[in-house]
């Protein structure tokens, strides 16, 4: 019943609410980004917790509507300087709260991390990149970044995929 209600609530929105599919889409990547802050925080950060994350999505969705209103836009406009205010209301809420109320219970913490720091292949033992972002030093351990060799590599890899890609579009826009 509920995946009904949401085709019927998206198939209003489309045919009585969208001027623009390009304003529709940038809301929906902002409103992934507003999510995201919260579940990037919680993998970075060991503090963040759940009324962090709940009010960093709360005030980037109040603070991104609230402005548009005040501007006098429609809700799903998109300007790059609201998203920025909101993503840093946002930031600012998840650190906020979460230093402001109690820690996830320490087990709970442990076994998440514990997961998310256990390698899935079995002969890998090294410390993965992202998981460490905000202590590098501590998990490289004397090897500085030669311990995120494959980590390193793959990025720029996927950076470089990124630039041959906006070369190829820009080549064959000029066409």
């Amino acid at each position: 019943m509920s995946g009904l209600a949401i085709t019927v609530i998206g198939v209003l929105y489309a045919v009585f609410l969208i001027q623009s599919v390009l304003y529709t889409f940038l809301l929906t990547e902002t409103l992934a980004t507003f999510v995201g802050i919260s579940v990037l925080g919680g993998v970075l950060w060991r503090r963040a917790n759940r009324w962090g994350a709940l009010a960093s999505l709360l005030s980037a969705l109040t603070t991104n509507f609230a402005l548009y209103r005040l501007k006098g836009q429609r809700l799903d406009y998109w300007d790059a300087n609201v998203f920025l205010a909101a993503l840093l209301a946002g930031i600012a809420a998840l650190v906020i709260v979460s230093l402001l109320t109690s820690p996830e219970p320490a087990e709970a913490i442990g076994s998440f991390f514990g997961r998310l720091e256990t390698s899935s292949d079995d002969e890998a033992t090294r410390p993965l990149l992202l998981v460490h972002l905000l202590h590098v030093g501590r998990a490289a351990r004397q090897r500085g970044l030669r311990a995120f060799r494959a980590d390193l590599g793959g990025f720029a890899v996927g950076w470089l995929m990124v630039l041959v890609l906006v070369a190829a579009t820009a080549m064959l826009l000029a066409m």
